[in-house]
């Protein structure tokens, strides 16, 4: 049995931190026992999460590296306590691999080092990092003793910040995805009956890598362009740091008068959001593996997006979706309209979307790809 401890410094949601919940229960059926380490403040949707699924955890004073004064300062004064907690938990419970996750979290990586028979799998998850994290992570990025990478873009832009990387055991794992089942009842009654209207949605936190003001600038362009209603949903909450970004956005949709643009904030039921509409828009500047992109295709939605992670190289493989060339709002309206125009390619690649959703990004699939580097990096030399 190989004991792994999943550390996260980031307990407040998205996508990370879904797909540690559900492969930590998915490898419960394999060799591998999961631990997950995350913050005790602030991360109650996470805990609810894997309590309900069964997965151990554990939850410690743990502070996120971020640029709020405050914060900065908690992370810097309790640094080397957190690291020697996290340290006397590896010893504790004799785990094998500390697999950790965003290559700002460096706590893990020296606590592992302290252990000195922790071996050590850092999971990369974007694409972009400021300079500060990118010098620092290039010069310990040799301790680690593997590499998961979220997309083939994320693995392209991490062995062009340092070349040791190459030399490790590492595997590109994609975002995994679980086909709800279908409720009985609606939960929510939020968006209009798509029978009379066409409705595009798009999930994430309103921040501005989310890029969320391209969707109410192309919703302005396609005022008046076609007699048919269209809503655009977005679906996401805004952190306290994230304030400003929600009131331009907020302040955007009045200036451009578009009330046809929606932000329903934080919800739990996506699921019952997602089928009643018939397309999904990603407008991101940056991403790895885009977990809400993948889940609305098991749903059978098609999609529009910007190009981002392994998303292009998908839609070519399969045949199916809109990728923008770029960021312009203009784009986005002719995607949207191009659509609206020919409406069959809907049904078309509802069944299209759904296999290669299936494919590429099954649970089981995705939980088999971890343990197989779990496995290759214990029988690895150090």
């Amino acid at each position: 049995m190989i004991k792994v401890l999943n550390l996260t410094e980031e307990g407040r949601g998205g996508g990370p931190l879904k797909r540690i919940s559900l492969v930590g229960k998915e490898l419960q059926h394999s060799e591998v026992e999961t631990l997950v380490v995350f913050p005790n403040k602030g991360a109650d949707e996470f805990e609810n999460s894997l309590k309900s699924l069964g997965v151990g955890y554990k939850m410690i004073s743990l502070h996120r590296l971020t640029k709020e004064k405050s914060h900065l300062m908690a992370y810097v004064v309790s640094f080397i306590s957190e690291i020697w907690a996290i340290k006397n938990i590896l010893k504790e419970h004799k785990i094998d691999i500390i697999h950790l996750n965003g290559a700002w979290q460096f706590k893990g990586l020296f606590a592992a080092k302290l252990s000195r028979s922790t071996k050590v799998v850092w999971h990369l998850n974007d694409s972009s990092q400021p300079a500060l994290v990118r010098s620092l992570f290039k010069r310990i990025s040799g301790w680690a003793d593997g590499y998961i990478f979220a997309s083939q873009r994320t693995k392209d832009y991490y062995e062009g910040v340092s070349k040791r990387i190459s030399k490790l055991p590492s595997k590109v794992i994609q975002a995994p995805v679980v086909q709800q089942k279908e409720k009985s009842t609606k939960t929510l009654n939020l968006i209009k009956d798509k029978s009379e209207s066409f409705n595009l949605i798009s999930v994430g936190y309103l921040n501005p890598n989310k890029n969320f003001e391209l969707l109410i600038k192309a919703a302005a362009l396609l005022k008046g362009q076609t007699d048919k209603q269209i809503n655009l949903y977005i679906v996401g909450g805004a952190l306290a740091s994230q304030k400003v970004y929600a009131d331009q956005l907020k302040s955007l949709i009045s200036e451009l008068d578009v009330s046809n643009v929606h932000l329903l904030g934080h919800q739990k039921d996506v699921h019952s959001l997602l089928k009643d509409c018939q397309v999904y828009v990603c407008t991101s500047r940056f991403e790895a593996s885009p977990i809400s992109i993948w889940e609305s295709m098991i749903n059978g939605l098609y999609v529009i997006s910007t190009d981002v992670g392994d998303v292009k190289n998908m839609f070519e493989k399969y045949g199916f979706g809109k990728v923008l060339p770029g960021f312009e709002a203009s784009q986005l309206a002719n995607a949207i309209l191009g659509v609206l125009k020919d409406e069959s390619v809907l049904e078309e690649s509802a069944l299209m979307a759904k296999k290669m959703a299936e494919s590429e990004f099954s649970l089981k699939k995705v939980a088999r790809q971890h343990e197989s580097i779990y496995k290759e990096i214990v029988n690895s030399k150090s």
